[in-house]
């Protein structure tokens, strides 16, 4: 085997960190994304909300943590991954303990969708994005779908916790629990967690290169050269990047995989049990909805073997499929089905996400490019849950609402047929 290709396999520790990474973004984003919605019905009966206010509260979380991305990846830029995510998690930790004590509208949007909004932001999104690109380039989709997978995983549980927290305590218990879990999470970054090969004297994919240097030209600060990982400098300018028609095509694509997901996120439990569900039988399939992506999180990883703009596309009618039937579910087979396949859909779009900007702009701008996109999806992935939420109060259905959705993912998937890669090696 030539020296290029020699492999460290034994002493490689990048999986490692993807294992960490995959306990730290699932326990980062999944009890504080999931519990809102399913814990909604309980705080409209004590604090008197309406469903758009339900569902502004929530998109404005997203929106939140989705303009955080841009803060973040300059942050990384600047002092590092892990000093991130910690300060990320402490400004998480305030805003859910505050969200446990609120009693109006204000506090929920200020403590829940602005400090929790933000804690997100710096703790989970980004760097669970980066971490796969900086330590892979052979393995990149597979080791972002394990990543992704770990909200998933975490997420499957949330409804069902949390009721029994509810039934045992109160919905402010679960809050409390949430504010607790941020904590451990950004010990655990602070402490554990590196962002990069060469922290370990290590390179991409443990594989030696022998026609790079391993020093770090751009500097050795931590957070210097995380915008392309320091190891290649692949792809064009940010500014030539956003003056391409491809980014627009690329991020309505991600835009038609977050919003709907959002929607059925805040307003999920409130449509079932309009439909006639009990809360036990909508946790269970909304449990089975964010397990369900799990799986299809980790299939994503096909896209190291084909092309990441197809696997994308496939997943999204696979999601416009299910919201159509959600929309209609008329009993507990129908709602299974059709929210399983929304979450096999959504979870192979979510892991091919960060994959098909790598693979149509490539890695040099990276963070870059993927904090303005994922604020961009933030703007509509607040608008969403507030729009249907309004709709539903006006109309006393969701049903309209879904079926529009579903139209969406459609249109998203079309739109990456003009979306040839800038860099050509890809």
């Amino acid at each position: 085997m030539p020296e290029s290709q020699a492999t460290a396999s034994a002493g490689f520790s990048g999986w490692w960190m993807i294992a960490l990474a995959f306990l730290l973004y699932g326990l980062g984003i999944a009890p504080a994304y999931y519990g809102w919605g399913f814990l909604a019905p309980e705080i409209m009966a004590e604090i008197d909300l309406s469903r758009e206010q339900v569902g502004n509260t929530f998109g404005v979380f997203t929106l939140t943590f989705a303009l955080t991305s841009p803060l973040a990846a300059a942050a990384i830029l600047r002092i590092g991954l892990r000093p991130v995510i910690a300060i990320g998690a402490v400004i998480g930790s305030i805003g859910f303990e505050w969200t446990a004590r609120a009693s109006t509208v204000g506090e929920f949007l200020f403590a829940y969708a602005v400090l929790g909004g933000i804690g997100i932001g710096l703790t989970t999104l980004l760097p669970a994005q980066l971490l796969p690109v900086n330590w892979f380039r052979q393995y990149r989709a597979r080791a972002t779908a394990v990543i992704l997978s770990g909200a998933a995983v975490v997420g499957a549980g949330v409804p069902t916790i949390a009721n029994w927290l509810v039934d045992a305590y109160d919905w402010r218990m679960v809050w409390h629990v949430i504010a607790a879990i941020m904590l451990l999470v950004g010990t655990t970054a602070a402490v554990f967690l590196r962002a990069h090969p060469r922290d370990f004297g290590q390179f991409r994919d443990g594989i030696l290169p022998s026609s790079e240097p391993f020093a770090d030209e751009a500097g050795d600060h931590e957070g210097l050269d995380a915008e392309s990982g320091g190891f290649e400098d692949e792809g064009p300018s940010i500014r030539k990047i956003l003056l391409d028609p491809r980014f627009l095509f690329v991020t309505l694509a991600c835009l038609s995989n977050a919003v709907p997901w959002r929607v059925v996120t805040a307003h999920g439990r409130l449509h079932l049990e309009d439909l006639g569900f009990g809360a036990a039988l909508a946790a269970g399939i909304l449990g089975v909805r964010v397990g369900v992506s799990g799986a299809g999180r980790l299939v994503g990883g096909v896209s190291d073997f084909l092309d990441p703009r197809s696997v994308l596309g496939f997943s999204l009618i696979a999601s416009a499929l299910g919201l159509m039937g959600i929309a209609f579910a008329t009993n507990a087979t129908a709602g299974y089905f059709a929210i399983a396949l929304l979450g096999a859909g959504y979870g192979v779009a979510f892991t091919n996400e960060p994959v098909v900007v790598a693979h149509v702009f490539g890695a040099r701008a990276f963070v870059s490019l993927n904090g303005i996109r994922l604020a961009l999806t933030g703007v509509f992935g607040w608008l969403g849950p507030r729009w249907t939420g309004a709709v539903a109060d006006a109309t006393g259905s969701y049903s309209t609402s879904f079926v529009a959705l579903s139209g969406l993912c459609l249109v998203g998937a079309i739109s990456l047929v003009f979306c040839r890669p800038m860099v050509e090696s890809n």
